[in-house]
Formats: C-alpha cells, sequence, structure tokens
C-alpha cells in the first residue's frame, strides 16, 4: 500500500507511504536526473529539473492539483564533490510544480541562474500534502 487513510470524526486524512515502488521507480523521493544520493552536479547557469511520484495502492501515480504545499531552498553548503556529471532537457524554468501527465510524475525545472552560484552544494525540501517531505540535494559547478 502507498498510502494510508486514518479518519477522526469530520476530518479524513490521506499520508503517503515513504517507500514503495511507484511506476517501477522509487516512490516518494527524487527522481533523475537528480541522484537521490546527493551526486548529482549541475552547470551553474542551466536548470535542474526535480522530479518525483507518489502512487496510490494499485501502483497510479497520483496527479491530482494540490499533491505539492511547498517548495524550498533550506541551506546551502560550499564546495560539491564531485565535477559536473549532469545534463539537462530544458532551460525553462518552472515557477511550480506541474504535473507531466506522459510521464505521470511531477516536475519543476529550477533555476540555478537565481542560486548563489557555483561550487555550492544545495539542499531542497518539497513538502506533499499529507505533511510528508522529500528532500535532495545537488552541486552546482
Amino acid at each position: 500500500m502507498n498510502y494510508t487513510f486514518s479518519y477522526m470524526p469530520g476530518i479524513l486524512s490521506i499520508h503517503y507511504l515513504l517507500s514503495g515502488i511507484c511506476l517501477g521507480e522509487a516512490g516518494h523521493q527524487i527522481l533523475q536526473p537528480i541522484n537521490a544520493d546527493g551526486s548529482s552536479v549541475f552547470n551553474s547557469k542551466s536548470t535542474s529539473p526535480a522530479k518525483f511520484r507518489v502512487c496510490d495502492t494499485n501502483g497510479v501515480s497520483i496527479g491530482t492539483p494540490g499533491v505539492v504545499r511547498d517548495f524550498r531552498l533550506v541551506q546551502v553548503v560550499s564546495g560539491t564533490a564531485t565535477n559536473m556529471n549532469e545534463t539537462v532537457d530544458s532551460t525553462t524554468p518552472d515557477t511550480t510544480f506541474r504535473w507531466d501527465p506522459s510521464a505521470q510524475q511531477w516536475i519543476f525545472n529550477i533555476s540555478n541562474k537565481g542560486l548563489y552560484g557555483p561550487n555550492q552544494t544545495y539542499y531542497f525540501v518539497i513538502t506533499l500534502n499529507d505533511g510528508t517531505m522529500i528532500s535532495f540535494d545537488y552541486g552546482l559547478k
């Protein structure tokens, strides 16, 4: 089961599980091209596509509006562990997470131009509407 229900009189809550397979990939974590282990390094003049999925009990990816409640940069640390190792398909930044029906995933192209610059590691948190979070990080060169 990839989400659970809880009920209190007058209140129905849906909670996504913190792990599991969702359309053949890990659910409830950042997806490629950002490595979940934090080893991705992008060009500081590009975008970084943050992608994730959460699924229901049948393995169907949930694209209902409102899944993403908040998205923010929470920490910047000087230095990156490796040289640039990621490329991107789009250089158009987004202003909010959007549902991609063909890939059945949420995506947000983060503009790296608006961040503090190269040779830094950036830590982000996506807060979902059930109160759970997806954390990830990547470096810039």
